[in-house]
């Protein structure tokens, strides 16, 4: 949640926006985290997609949140292979 309340239907003011996705970045990387491959960038319902070539790769923030419940993880990336990768981030409202 983004409100301390949720309520049906959603208070248009909690949704999120394109801030909120600012505020919780996150990247694809190598799996030492090295390196930076690129940015996932959510549409405002959240969805997003990113084209990666084979191979094995780490999913993280780009800055320590201590909320994230599903991240990091590694996701591998098989030839002619689409993914799912669903991320849950915990806001910490309650």
């Amino acid at each position: 949640p983004l409100c301390p309340v949720e309520r049906m239907p959603p208070d248009p003011n909690c949704q999120p926006t394109e801030e909120t996705y600012k505020a919780w970045q996150i990247a694809v990387y190598t799996l030492n985290k090295k390196a930076k491959i690129t940015q996932i960038e959510p549409n405002l319902d959240g969805s997003y997609q990113v084209g990666l070539p084979v191979g094995e790769y780490l999913i993280d923030f780009e800055k320590e949140h201590m909320f994230g419940r599903s991240l990091p993880t590694t996701i591998t990336i098989e030839k002619d292979e689409t993914r799912v990768l669903n991320i849950d981030i915990d806001t910490g409202i309650r």
